[in-house]
């Protein structure tokens, strides 16, 4: 609802800047109908051609090119400008902001837990506890093609791990020593981010949570009305009446149109059509209590 107002809202804008524009210019009625169809020709060749040679406008963040991306160039990269930690908080921030590859999976699989008890899932590759500790970065994860995560390890109270440097590259062994020694931000904190994560992929008790961005689509549409009621009254100078009655129709009708191209272009690179879901594990850890701790038999 709220991504559906929002691009409403930016296409009144739009439409707003394109009618002083054509005010202003005194663009006639002709103009404008070979301006909107240059503009539709080149942006359906330019899909075309994208589709054609990457497959992104299809497939999204799980076709090759994007994947070719990632491996190619923004992995070894960051690599080379991070250290282990700022790259782990990197890595994490990407996939949080739905920017990483989206796994492609196959349709299921069955996977035995027990004497005749089986679990279906997509794929049984999974994450353990240790990359997104404190559950910021779910719907990310499973979008990356992970059948279950594991969060944590999240401590009853907040606490900031070991002394930096605390992860190390090695680089011959194409592997991380890991140090951080239990950095959580805390059961609390945790406890909210799940709360967002089941609002917004649904779940059991999702229905129970009061979402209180409920009342911004609402909001917004108040806001397009008064542009629409701007729009109508702005007509002091130009061309005719019916030529600017025309003219604003084909605007409005054109920059709908393109708002929702853009919106549906972003929705399958960058932010997915649907996340994907699974199972969800929190992997709980204790808080250290002093520099050198005694394990108690």
């Amino acid at each position: 609802m709220t991504t559906c107002c929002c691009t409403s809202s930016r296409a009144s804008r739009f439409r707003v800047w394109f009618i002083l524009f054509c005010h202003s210019s005194n663009m006639t009625l002709h103009q404008l109908r070979n301006t909107i169809l240059q503009t539709t020709t080149l942006t359906i060749g330019s899909i075309a051609l994208l589709e054609v040679t990457t497959h992104l406008p299809s497939q999204g963040r799980a076709a090759p090119a994007y994947h070719s991306l990632f491996d190619s160039v923004v992995t070894p990269l960051g690599r080379r400008l991070f250290t282990p930690e700022n790259a782990h908080h990197l890595a994490l921030e990407v996939v949080r902001r739905n920017w990483a590859p989206r796994g492609r999976v196959g349709t299921g699989m069955e996977v035995e837990i027990g004497e005749e008890r089986k679990l279906v899932v997509d794929s049984p590759i999974g994450l353990a506890a240790g990359f997104d500790k404190d559950g910021v970065a779910i719907g990310g994860l499973f979008d990356l093609g992970f059948s279950f995560v594991e969060i944590g390890s999240v401590t009853p109270l907040p606490q900031p791990g070991n002394a930096k440097p605390r992860s190390f590259r090695l680089v011959e062994d194409k592997g991380v020593i890991n140090r951080f020694g239990f950095n959580s931000e805390g059961a609390d904190v945790v406890r909210e981010n799940l709360r967002e994560y089941r609002k917004e992929f649904g779940g059991r008790g999702a229905g129970l949570i009061i979402d209180e961005r409920s009342n911004v689509g609402q909001l917004e549409e108040s806001d397009d009305e008064v542009a629409d009621d701007h729009d109508s009254t702005s007509d002091e100078n130009g061309d005719s009446k019916i030529v600017r009655e025309t003219s604003i129709h084909l605007a409005q009708s054109f920059f709908d149109s393109m708002a929702w191209t853009l919106g549906w272009a972003w929705s399958r690179v960058v932010k997915s059509p649907q996340h994907r879901t699974g199972i969800l594990g929190v992997n709980l850890g204790k808080n250290k209590t002093s520099e050198d701790e005694v394990k108690v038999s």
